[in-house]
């Protein structure tokens, strides 16, 4: 075992910073960037970046528990919680007996093919035990995450600023990436590319256009990343929030995922930039109408003129752009696809062989989130995040209704309006083509969001009742 540059950088902040806990979700959105870094080295695997600061994070509500401090709107959040504590609960059972009562019954596609690509016969792995770990770490973060935030001393839209800014750094390292690819210069790839458990891909090609990763694994990774950063920036400019930085984020971050190659990233593009533009028309017509007009219009002029200048000054990038939009139109006719394809396929296969109960988590890695949840955690498993999701909705609604008469924070409000839309496109982009999230930054904005929604439908509209009577009085 041995720590890197990264790792003594990071560990010493995160002991520096235990009885400052917000200071600890803020690193937590800052490692989350650096997705192909590892803090410390163990063996032929690395620590996630963001592991440090959460379990500093989590340690510090444990121990706030444990010296009896109580906290603000916990019955609401663990109530919306129920159903998740429960599919976690399950999930780890699962890790543990589901490969043993199916052992050699089924064939599964391993976490890691380094030895063999290919399905093999189903039994107890090392998978079963990180992706636990993982399923571990994530549901602690969220769980301690939401807890805290939920006091109304906390300013929820800080950290969601934070959440913008660390945005801001992935895309400045997304085009020094291309910079280096392009022109030669230099490129911290021994600071930001040092997990050794991972296979990174700095020098893919697109045929002969590169592809960018930036700080992260691969360019999908990439684009996952900054797809909820997309939906939160744009879905904010649309609702007029009264600040530039989502502007420059929402185009810094389009022409990263542009430049990324990643088909996810461009299908994002697509799918949120119409689907919000169409929602918030719908909703408010003439505002919104104009907002679209005067941010959109310039980016996509921009685009078009910045595109016709390099490619008459430079007819190579003419192909390479031609190459990136034959290969993603013919994309389901490529080896990728159909490779994905079935990796989905023999995920839903495994549904009815196990009665539902799935194949144990941390066994089957799949190409998209529903076919790994259903193999991973079976039938009953996905039903109970699907009830979550249902009780997220449900708090939401509840958060909306109660807004005005409960004279909600402003920022409570926006706060609920970034993460919602930062959420909903990080859980879209893995829809697409990402097997589970366990990236821990979407827990800590879920938690902002569940926080934030208690608060304006819980504890605000609890405070004023005093007053109220007190005013009639």
């Amino acid at each position: 075992m041995h720590v890197t540059l990264f790792g003594f950088i990071l560990l010493p902040l995160c002991v520096l910073w235990f009885p400052r806990p917000e200071r600890l979700l803020i690193l937590i959105f800052v490692t989350a960037v650096f997705g192909a870094a590892t803090p410390v080295v163990v063996g032929s695997l690395g620590l996630p970046p963001t592991a440090p600061p959460a379990a500093m994070f989590v340690l510090y509500v444990v121990s706030q528990i444990g010296f009896g401090v109580t906290f603000e709107g916990a019955r609401t959040v663990m109530r919306t919680l129920e159903p998740y504590l429960l599919a976690i609960t399950y999930g780890l059972i699962s890790a543990f007996v589901m490969p043993r009562v199916f052992a050699h019954a089924l064939q599964v596609w391993p976490q890691k093919d380094t030895v063999i690509y290919g399905t093999v016969p189903l039994m107890p792995g090392q998978g079963n035990v990180t992706q636990s770990f993982y399923l571990l770490m994530t549901c602690a973060v969220l769980l301690a995450a939401a807890l805290y935030l939920a006091r109304r001393e906390i300013d929820l839209i800080r950290l969601v600023r934070v959440y913008l800014w660390c945005g801001v750094l992935a895309i400045v390292f997304s085009y020094w990436q291309l910079g280096q690819k392009l022109s030669g210069v230099w490129f911290p790839y021994g600071f930001i590319s040092n997990n050794p458990g991972f296979r990174l891909t700095n020098s893919e090609t697109f045929g002969f256009v590169p592809r960018i990763n930036g700080s992260f694994v691969e360019p999908a990774d990439l684009a996952h990343y900054l797809s909820g950063l997309v939906f939160a920036s744009g879905w904010l400019v649309l609702r007029g929030f009264p600040s530039r930085l989502p502007r420059w984020t929402l185009i810094g971050g389009a022409f990263a995922m542009l430049i990324s190659t990643s088909t996810t990233g461009i299908v994002m593009l697509v799918l949120g930039g119409a689907g919000s533009a169409l929602i918030a028309l719908l909703r408010q017509r003439t505002v919104v109408a104009r907002r679209v007009v005067r941010v959109g219009v310039p980016l996509l002029v921009g685009l078009v003129v910045a595109a016709g200048v390099v490619v008459t000054l430079k007819p190579s990038v003419g192909r390479s752009l031609s190459v990136v939009y034959s290969s993603t139109l013919a994309k389901q006719q490529s080896a990728s696809f159909s490779d994905r394809t079935q990796k989905d396929l023999d995920a839903l296969a495994t549904i009815f062989p196990t009665f539902g109960f799935g194949t144990g988590w941390g066994s089957f890695r799949s190409s998209s989130l529903v076919p790994g949840l259903l193999a991973g955690l079976g039938v009953w498993g996905t039903a109970l995040l699907a009830w979550f999701v249902v009780r997220v909705v449900k708090l939401l609604r509840r958060a909306r209704r109660a807004g005005v008469a409960a004279a909600a924070s402003s920022h409570d409000i926006w706060a609920i309006e970034a993460t919602r839309a930062a959420c909903s496109g990080t859980l879209l982009s893995a829809l697409i083509s990402a097997p589970e999230i366990v990236n821990l930054d979407f827990y800590v904005l879920l938690a902002i969001l569940i926080a934030a929604s208690v608060r304006v439908a819980v504890l605000e509209p609890a405070a004023l009742v005093p007053a109220t009577r007190a005013v009639a009085a």
